[in-house]
């Protein structure tokens, strides 16, 4: 297998006596995840986490007899700690009077840095905060904590389920006996009413979810041939799961094709993007969107996340360039 690897990589950047790895075929560091840890400051503040998936704990805190379920997660790189609570489903986002958005994104203003997000997946609205990670305490969590459940119960008007009942539509049947005169629409103003808030509707997620060529990978600063990436017809497929989760198909060749699970963080000055493969080994990298061109800069394995989309003679990390089909 490895003389395969080595005879493949040489032909791809034609200098055979300095090849490195292929950055679509290369072996992944292993993953450094902090979830375990958080857990276990969670059970040393009285609180008993529920894993909901290898990532993500669930914790309820409980008021007058009112529980709040709030979801823990560390982002990518294991810098920032997120929060988040979801609220009920919004049976027809279409229909829901303008004013209901309106409102969760004035309610933005006053609660920063929290916020509310409708996501479309799961039809919920949903509040989220983050905070670094730094130094981390059991007793600074307990206070984000405390306080991301303060900001869930004081803005419940705000999220409660019956702002975002749906008014009657245009393609509803009229009422037997008009209450209004004839010249008034009945809901003019639902004509307008968008689907979901505009800051949820596209996401870096959504951006990536397509197919994307490869049209160009430079390695210790030289770029590989565009005919032999013709020839390979390099490739990546981005797929979003219901529940908001990203895959990558990632094609190597005509008959290679690996497939990985996909983590990025795009509140990040630099954004962020993990590949982990079915062995939970993640390979770290940045990532930016400008249009239909994807670029995406890897570091070497062992080596630190990159910090720029440069790549030299002393540098390890590789630059990919893609565009969407």
């Amino acid at each position: 297998m490895q003389l395969r690897v080595a005879v493949f990589v040489g032909a791809l950047i034609a200098t055979p006596a300095v090849a490195q790895p292929d950055p679509l075929v290369r072996p992944l560091p292993p993953a450094a995840s902090g979830t375990e840890a958080l857990g276990k400051f969670l059970r040393d503040i009285g609180f008993e986490p529920k894993a909901l998936s290898p990532d993500v704990y669930q914790i309820s805190v409980e008021r007058e007899r009112w529980p709040v379920h709030i979801m823990l997660s560390l982002s990518t790189d294991g810098r920032r700690i997120w929060l988040e609570s979801k609220f009920a489903p919004v049976d027809d986002p279409d229909r829901v009077p303008p004013t209901a958005w309106k409102r969760l994104l004035e309610a933005n203003e006053k609660i920063g840095p929290a916020h509310f997000a409708f996501d479309k997946t799961d039809r919920r609205v949903h509040l989220y905060k983050s905070f670094d990670n730094m130094a981390l305490t059991s007793d600074r969590l307990r206070r984000e904590v405390e306080a991301f459940d303060a900001t869930v119960r004081k803005t419940q008007d705000y999220w409660r389920g019956e702002n975002f009942r749906p008014v009657i539509g245009t393609n509803d049947p009229p009422p037997p006996t008009p209450m209004i005169p004839a010249a008034v629409p009945v809901s003019r103003e639902v004509a307008s009413v968008p689907v979901v808030p505009a800051s949820r509707e596209v996401t870096d997620a959504d951006k990536l979810a397509a197919e994307w060529e490869v049209i160009g990978i430079q390695i210790k600063g030289r770029k590989t041939p565009d005919d032999v990436l013709k020839d390979r017809k390099a490739a990546i497929r981005f797929r979003l799961s219901a529940n908001s989760h990203l895959t990558a198909d990632i094609r190597m060749g005509p008959e290679q094709t690996r497939s990985v699970a996909v983590k990025i963080d795009p509140e990040r000055p630099a954004k962020q993007i993990d590949f982990i493969d079915d062995r939970d080994r993640a390979e770290a990298g940045i990532y930016k969107i400008e249009g239909s061109t994807l670029t995406i800069c890897f570091a070497a394995p062992g080596e630190g996340r990159p910090i720029a989309f440069t790549t030299n003679e002393e540098s390890k990390n590789w630059v990919i360039v893609l565009k969407k089909k």
